[in-house]
């Protein structure tokens, strides 16, 4: 695997640890975020000097070429996502771009934003407190309440949960459009979340003198494992954040296709953690597979 990082200039990894800069290009602007997509990656930036462009592209993630300039416009790109077959680009002053091929982008409008996050279809937008933009094609943009009072950052997708900041607090969804804001602890840091759905990683740094920061990176305890216990009677473990709302599903094949199969053993306030539960149906089971999902 092959990764790329950010800076006036590219690097690339296959570790994610050890990093070169061999063969990089000079990005002559303030570089805001990176995506990729159809065999491309695709920066976004400000117009740093009169003819800096806005976006690159590359298939390498080390040599870019500019794509764009945005005509007649000192509008700073400030963040990119791929999906749906195209990159979508949010501006300041109210614009979106989007393209097929990071080569080629086209101008539309948005009320404004300035993240943006692809999930279940969706390209999400934090728009202020209490709404989201949403669009399936990034062209059409809708207006969402999201019943908040904090504005969310930017939006992502872990085990069927749909997470952001809001504030300084984690606020969850399972449709992306009715969210809870978890005020039982506020977030350590200050950058967005990331999450493999078991647990939560953000980063946060500590001035300490006048140019040097200490800079850190919070790893919650898991918020949902499941498992199921080597003695008889076979009883399901599941371990998580006591006094969260979870949901064990089921199934007696695990699916390959892209529907969903999975069905609702049980839904639950976590009592303890772990927590042993029953299915009482699994004896009559020739097999069962389970999976634990964390509910808003």
């Amino acid at each position: 695997m092959t990764g790329a990082a950010l800076g006036n200039s590219s690097g690339v990894s296959t570790n994610g640890i050890d990093w070169s800069i061999r063969g990089a290009s000079y990005i002559p602007s303030n570089v805001h975020a990176m995506s990729y997509g159809a065999g491309m990656y695709v920066l976004v930036c400000d117009a740093y000097l009169s003819n800096s462009n806005n976006m690159y592209y590359s298939n390498t993630g080390t040599n870019w070429s500019p794509s764009f300039k945005i005509p007649e416009e000192a509008r700073d790109v400030l963040d990119v996502a791929f999906g749906a077959n195209r990159f979508v680009a949010a501006a300041n002053g109210g614009f979106a771009y989007t393209s097929s091929d990071g080569v080629v982008w086209e101008r539309g409008t948005i009320a404004g934003g300035n993240s943006i996050a692809f999930a279940s279809g969706r390209f999400f937008i934090p728009l202020g407190a209490g709404t989201n933009l949403i669009s399936t094609d990034g062209a059409n943009w809708a207006a969402i309440a999201t019943g908040l009072t904090n504005t969310l950052g930017k939006i992502a997708l872990a085990n069927g949960v749909f997470f952001a900041r809001a504030g300084n607090y984690l606020a969850t969804s399972t449709d992306a459009t009715n969210w809870i804001q978890r005020t039982s602890s506020a977030l350590p840091g200050d950058g967005g979340l990331a999450s493999d759905g078991t647990r939560f990683v953000n980063v946060g740094r500590r001035n300490v003198s006048f140019i040097q920061y200490d800079s850190y990176v919070y790893v919650s305890d898991p918020l949902v494992n499941i498992g199921i216990t080597n003695t008889p009677p076979l009883q399901i473990i599941l371990s998580g954040v006591v006094g969260s709302s979870y949901r064990i599903e089921y199934v007696p094949v695990l699916p390959t296709g892209t529907t969903n199969p999975w069905q609702t053993l049980t839904n639950l306030i976590l009592p303890s953690s772990p927590c042993l539960l029953a299915d009482p149906e699994a004896p009559n089971s020739m097999q069962r597979y389970y999976r634990a999902l964390l509910l808003p």
